[in-house]
């Protein structure tokens, strides 16, 4: 397994479908994106999903609980994190690569952003 999360180039095209407890993900090769969502209870976590919308739907069907996404439930308004954070809802587990650690400790402050802001590590 490599140590980089990131997907890679020779990854085969196409879609794959991955059925989630009864709820089937389209997946597009590199196309699998994490989420940090609020649910309407005031927590929070880290999922990821083909969309915005799938994200939503596979976290509300693993915990039970309301997502806060916006008036469309078909284009959901979520923020997007570059790394995977804690807690996980769920995550794709890659045949290849297996799953990315959760390398983003500031969630808050990271999400909306593709790449991590900060010049140096969270950890140091």
């Amino acid at each position: 397994m490599s140590g980089d999360c990131r997907r890679s180039e020779a990854e085969p095209e196409g879609v794959r479908s991955i059925n989630l407890f009864g709820l089937t993900v389209e997946a597009k090769g590199e196309m699998m994106q994490g989420y940090w969502l609020t649910f309407t209870d005031g927590t929070r976590g880290y999922c990821e999903g083909g969309g915005a919308y799938d994200a939503v739907q596979i976290a509300e069907k693993l915990t039970g609980k309301t997502v806060v996404a916006g008036d469309n439930k078909y284009q959901p308004k979520l923020d997007m994190l570059p790394y995977p954070a804690t807690p996980v809802i769920w995550q794709l587990d890659h045949p290849v690569h297996g799953k990315c650690p959760p390398f983003c400790y500031k969630p808050d402050q990271c999400k909306g952003n593709t790449a991590c802001p900060q010049n140096y590590s969270c950890t140091e």
